[in-house]
Parts: C-alpha cells; structure tokens; sequence
C-alpha cells in the first residue's frame, strides 16, 4: 500500500503559464510569375488573429527579434526577402537596426512626415546597404524625396478604383524604378486589375493566404530568473554572481530578505543585504531558498502550489547523500524536472535555456548517470506503478521515512518562504 503522507501535500489550482507565445504572420510576396520572392513578417496578437497590430517601436522590435531569435528565419523565410514594418525611430537612428541587410527590406510607414532627420536616416540606411520600401504609396503622401531610394512601392489596392489605380501606377513609373507591388489584395477581380495594370509583386489573401508562426518562449523577467537558476544549480556555486544577479531583481531580492529575517528571528538577528543573507544562513540554505524562489516566480505559482515539487527535489537530496552522491546537485536536477512539469514544457527545452552543469543535463535528458539513477527512483516511488521497482532500487534506503522527511521540511519551507494563510472564518 502506497504511504497515506502524500495526502499531506496540499492539491492547489494549477500554475498560469510564464511563458507567453510569440505569433509572427508570414504573409508572401509573389512576382508576376506566382513564384514566392519574399514574405512581410506581421506580429500577430494571437494565432488566431486576422488583423496586424499597429505599428510601432516597441512592436516592429518584438517581430524583427521574434523573428531573429526566437525563430530560425531561414526556416522561416528560406532565403528569401524580408520584409520588416519598421518605425521612424529605427529609421532616424534611435534604435539600431538589428537584422542584417542581405535579407531585410525595411518598410517605411506612411504615419510619420519626411523631415530632414529622416531623409537623412533613409540614406543612411541604403549606404548600408538595406533595401528600402514605402508602404501606402500615394501620389499625395508628400514623400517624394524619398523615391529615389525606395527599392519597393507598395500601393494599396483597398477601396481603389481602377481609374484611380491605373493613374497611380502611371505617376511612380515616370518618377521612380522602384517595383510596384500590389497588396491587401482580397477578392479575385482585385488581383485581375493588378495584373493588368502591370504591377510588379502582389501580396494578400487572394493571391496567398498568411500563415501563422508560432513559438512559445519566456518573458525577459523569466530569462533572468532562469539564469539565476542555472547559476544556483552549479556544483562550484559562484556566490558572488549570485549576489549581483539577485541584487538587480528588486522583487527577488525584498522576498529573500523577508524570508531570511523570519527565519532569522529566532537567532535574534536580522539582515539588510543579500551578502548578510548568504552569511548568516549558508550555502546550501541559501542555494535552495533562492532557488525556490526563482522557481515560484518562473512558474508564476506559490510556494505552496510548488510543494509537491519540492518534496520531489528534497527526497532527491536525501536518496543521493544516502548513497554519497552530490546531494545539492540531486536537488536541483528534481527541482528542474518539476519546474518542466508546471511549465508544460520539454525537460529539453527547459534544459536549451539553463547553463547547467553536464552532470545535470545528462541526468534530466538522458536519466542517465547517478544523478539520473536518483532522480528515476524519485519519480517512481510517487507513482504507483514504479513503487516497488523505487523500493528495490535502493534497498538501503527507507524511502517512507525520506518521503515523510522531505514532506516536513517542505512544510516548514513553505512557512518562511510563503505568506502564512489567514485563519478560516466560520
């Protein structure tokens, strides 16, 4: 019979995701020929989304580093054409540029007047070599300074009449030899009048419909974090980078702190730094308070919610110091494999994005080595099947009395590091 202390975990909702997706649209260009020559990448508020979020700083920097790190653009796009929505600070040289030019052309917004500063940031755009295009072309758009440098003209064909159309075409071939393109082209007889106006590229639903990139990754908060975690989780601890990556996270460093003073109390002592904290409690302490810490806040739950994870890591600990193993290390390799649970995500994918010792990697991806041998018992004991193949593993080791161990100090743990219930009201 299983032992009845795992009824002493409390069972709590489950944890919101940290991790948020990143949805790029891949919208393609096609030449006269139906032949893709490049595709515009649209940020997409959701996969399911029809429509593009405005344009702006903040947005044309989340697609373009969307699409350089948390994609492979060469999966995505091959080696064909980009084409960026870009906004008048990258143009005017606020914000550098960070995708490289061979690939990217660089569309300029019909939302922001041509004054010398961006005349002048347009320039120096195409002396380094990035194509140049200008969306929402009209005849009175008051950019025709710009013409000259513009590789691509873009001309929305919504609501245009033919007249009005043929007309357009007409001004930019006399003053520009730049390419036409045609987009937002949406019914059939639009695209009709494209081709026989002589456009030169065409883009939208009725020519090829956008299909939606998807990726789930991390915010930037939980990148810090997890770098932190990845630090804590080195057998050759380097405290003092420690020290400095807690001391940046003003949230982090308030939660140490109050938790180390409560503990503290009975020592009739308190502390003001991280420095102090590492001090008064220790290495190993500090290793695992900082690193549930990290945990409750990459996984955006509280510690209480965390228990059963803890507990896992904790009878890690307590398995490999019984066989003389490196327990600290046993510790962190269960505390990861549950942090993989509540993010729903691949061990290997939460591996790709910690600097972990080899040692670690090997025991979570592979189950291999004597990490990985004590981890596979940990998770065995809690599940019914692999209870007695848990049992019979360390025969030397009394797995319910490490279980109920692991089970007390994750309640105490939780008292200092969590807030303390508010007492029933009846």
């Amino acid at each position: 019979m299983r032992p009845s202390a795992r009824q002493l975990i409390p069972a709590g909702p489950g944890p919101t995701s940290p991790h948020h997706q990143i949805h790029v649209g891949l919208q393609p260009i096609y030449d006269a020929k139906r032949r893709i020559v490049g595709c515009e990448l649209l940020f997409r508020g959701r996969p399911a989304s029809r429509y593009v979020i405005d344009s702006n700083a903040e947005i044309t920097a989340e697609v373009i580093v969307s699409a350089l790190t948390e994609f492979d653009l060469p999966a995505l796009v091959g080696h064909r054409s980009c084409f960026f929505n870009i906004s008048r600070e990258f143009v005017v040289g606020e914000l550098p540029v960070p995708v490289p030019p061979e690939q990217a052309v660089l569309e300029l917004m019909p939302d922001f007047a041509v004054d010398p500063s961006v005349l002048a940031g347009v320039h120096r755009l195409v002396q380094q070599d990035y194509l140049v295009a200008l969306d929402g072309c009209r005849p009175d758009d008051g950019r025709g300074e710009l013409l000259p440098l513009a590789r691509h003209l873009k001309i929305d064909l919504t609501g245009r009449p033919p007249d009005w159309l043929a007309d357009t075409v007409e001004y930019y071939r006399e003053r520009s030899s730049a390419r036409l393109i045609a987009y937002r082209i949406e019914r059939p007889e639009q695209l009709i009048v494209a081709e026989q106006l002589g456009f030169d590229l065409f883009q939208g639903s009725a020519v090829g419909a956008t299909e939606i990139a998807s990726v789930r990754t991390l915010t930037p908060a939980k990148l810090h974090r997890l770098e932190l975690f990845g630090v804590l989780a080195d057998p050759e601890i380097d405290f003092s980078r420690v020290a400095a990556l807690i001391t940046v996270d003003p949230a982090l460093t308030l939660r140490l702190l109050r938790a180390t003073n409560s503990a503290a109390n009975a020592l009739s002592h308190t502390v003001a730094t991280v420095h102090e904290a590492l001090v008064l409690l220790g290495v190993a302490r500090i290793r695992q308070w900082v690193a549930l810490l990290v945990a409750t806040d990459v996984v955006e739950t509280s510690v209480e919610q965390l228990t059963p994870v803890m507990v896992r890591a904790r009878l890690c600990q307590s398995i490999a110091d019984h066989l003389g193993m490196p327990s600290e290390t046993a510790f962190m390799a269960g505390l990861v494999y549950g942090i993989a649970d509540l993010l729903a995500m691949p061990i290997e994918e939460l591996v790709d994005q910690l600097p972990l010792s080899s040692e670690l990697v090997t025991a979570l991806v592979d189950r291999q080595g004597a990490i990985g041998k004590v981890l596979m018992v940990a998770v065995a004991y809690e599940r019914y099947h692999g209870y007695l193949d848990a049992v019979r593993a360390v025969p030397t080791f009394s797995l319910v009395r490490g279980y109920l161990a692991a089970v007390r100090w994750a309640n105490h743990t939780v008292e200092c590091l969590g807030p303390r219930p508010a007492p029933a009201r009846v």
